[in-house]
């Protein structure tokens, strides 16, 4: 029995020989060990002493089969995969950037304190773009596609035109997470068309953003309510953090949105809370430790810590609420 299980662990590949072009023995690999200490296979060569052999598979896969496995990961367009299954960190295992809204001081603030803090934890410097740059004509000047890329979104819809276009995206596809952000009518306005809208100088382009989030510099404290699954938060100062999906058309891969907001800007202050190392110098990257798919933090979160937080868990499979899989107080 011992035998015939250890059979069933080893993988029958092939090796070039050193006793000459062309002849292959074949070896066992097992699991454990990639190259196998073989002593005395190649009598051959001229020597009884063990020599190293490199195996490689017996089968290379095809070009055919390479192209099914990346059409196999289609499925991610609609549902959860390797690639964006989350939690929060997932967002640092690929290409990402920190996308702040133009017209929010708090918003820019909040993506620098990200990008200084990923900086001092890892060493790797991060693209720090405005919601404005990414959409216009500055980030294809700079070869940057959003769509290639992870993103942290810092702001909710009225601060960050792709927090925006994000939940806009994720209403009209109903592919996402259940999380919306309500506003009242006056503060609704639509998305940009297009890319070629954004044009001017930096200050001009601020003065559009305040123009079509309904915003303005001495107005963008503007409180609105939060529907995460089942709960309602409307209390001020409540924060959210929460992972959504975007489908990267163009190379076929699948990307994470990571939403770090607010119902208004005390909130967006204790959502980033849980960016704060809490014992320096044991420093992590932002939203890299124990931070599930969501969570919903209330207004006394620095006084009580973990009992601050309102709500917090894992999405299904089909980026739908699961009780099971959640905490929520609501």
């Amino acid at each position: 029995t011992k035998k015939k299980k250890a059979d069933s662990q080893k993988q029958r590949l092939k090796s070039k020989s050193a006793g000459g072009e062309g002849e292959t023995e074949t070896c066992s690999l097992n699991n454990d060990n990639q190259n196998q200490w073989n002593p005395g296979i190649n009598d051959n060569a001229g020597s009884s002493e063990g020599l190293w052999n490199v195996c490689e598979y017996e089968e290379e896969s095809s070009a055919s089969e390479l192209l099914d496995d990346a059409l196999a990961f289609g499925f991610q367009r609609i549902e959860r995969g390797p690639g964006n299954s989350g939690p929060a960190r997932q967002v640092h295992a690929a290409g990402f950037a920190v996308v702040a809204g133009a017209g929010s001081p708090l918003s820019l603030a909040s993506a620098l304190f990200i990008a200084n803090t990923h900086y001092t934890t890892t060493g790797t410097s991060v693209a720090l773009l405005s919601d404005t740059d990414v959409l216009g004509e500055y980030s294809s000047s700079l070869g940057f596609s959003p769509s290639s890329h992870n993103l942290i979104l810092v702001g909710n819809p009225s601060q960050n035109l792709l927090t925006k276009k994000l939940m806009a995206d994720i209403e009209t596809t109903r592919v996402g997470p259940p999380v919306s952000f309500n506003f009242s009518a006056a503060q609704q306005q639509p998305c940009r068309s297009s890319e070629s809208e954004i044009s001017g100088s930096r200050e001009e382009r601020k003065t559009e953003h305040e123009a079509l989030s309904g915003t303005s510099s001495s107005s963008s404290d503007v409180r609105i309510q939060l529907h995460v699954g089942p709960c309602r938060f409307k209390e001020a100062g409540t924060g959210i953090v929460f992972v959504a999906p975007h489908w990267d058309g163009e190379q076929g891969a699948a990307r994470l949105r990571l939403v770090v907001a607010g119902v208004d800007d005390e909130g967006l202050r204790n959502a980033m809370r849980l960016a704060v190392p809490t014992i320096p110098p044991m420093m992590r990257a932002p939203f890299s430790n124990q931070i599930p798919d969501f969570v919903v933090v209330g207004s006394d979160v620095a006084a009580r810590g973990a009992g601050g937080i309102l709500a917090a868990g894992f999405w299904g499979s089909g980026w739908e609420f699961v009780s099971e899989t959640s905490y929520y107080d609501c």
